[in-house]
């Protein structure tokens, strides 16, 4: 086997890793209705543009849902949302 088609088949493979570790996420029916719970080292949160940064070990949990990055930007609309 070439090299080339050796990087195709471990691409590929890798692909199919992480697609089938992707579609086994799921949350609960009621989660969408539940707070949001933010935690991180540091927050930036301008009112004015309603964009919120948070940095650094973020932990942000709705429900059952458990998201847990070095950064998280929220931006609200008109709304609120």
């Amino acid at each position: 086997m070439t090299l080339q088609k050796h990087l195709k088949l471990v691409t590929l493979l890798t692909s199919l890793f992480f697609v089938s570790v992707a579609g086994q996420s799921y949350a609960l029916p009621d989660d969408r209705n539940q707070p949001i719970h933010i935690s991180s080292d540091t927050a930036e949160i301008d009112d004015r543009t309603g964009r919120s940064v948070y940095r650094g070990k973020v932990l942000m949990t709705q429900g059952s849902i458990k998201l847990k990055a070095d950064q998280v930007t929220i931006i609200n609309d008109d709304n609120g949302i």
